[in-house]
């Protein structure tokens, strides 16, 4: 299993508007070293998963829908790949091998240990935890995580 690019500037992204109330989708890519048609394409993805809000006009911006200690890893991650299915037979529940067979017990086992560890990650630990060098770290706006 691999996570996209657009997945890494996601987890980025969300974890930088955690450190503040609201900010420029161009600020969040800036700071973070997204380029801009990524950015685009991650907000997009973000907004349509209910992970943030965007705002038009000259006080527009984007923010996070919900508090950081809410949101988990699971959720950004499922934002931009969609459901996480380590194999198709333990996601659909069709395997054609005689069951029960072995090598679906051991995906679907290790399917759920996945989803375990990424539903015990929430954005407001990761941001908690960043180190001062973190790109945008030093402007952070004083938010509680």
């Amino acid at each position: 299993m691999r996570l996209s690019r657009n997945t890494h500037y996601a987890i980025r992204a969300v974890v930088d508007l955690a450190l503040r109330e609201r900010g420029r989708s161009g600020e969040v890519a800036r700071r973070q070293g997204i380029p801009p048609a990524y950015m685009a394409k991650v907000v997009h993805e973000l907004s349509k998963a209910g992970i943030v809000r965007t705002y038009r006009g000259t006080h527009g911006g984007i923010q996070l829908a919900k508090a950081p200690a809410s949101l988990t890893l699971r959720d950004v991650v499922e934002a931009t790949e969609g459901p996480i299915a380590l194999n198709l037979c333990v996601f659909w529940g069709d395997c054609r091998c005689e069951q029960p067979c072995p090598v679906r017990a051991a995906l679907a086992h290790l399917q759920s240990a996945v989803e375990r560890e990424l539903d015990g990650v929430t954005i407001a630990q990761l941001a908690a935890r960043l180190p001062a060098e973190w790109p945008g770290h030093q402007e952070r706006a004083g938010i509680q995580i």
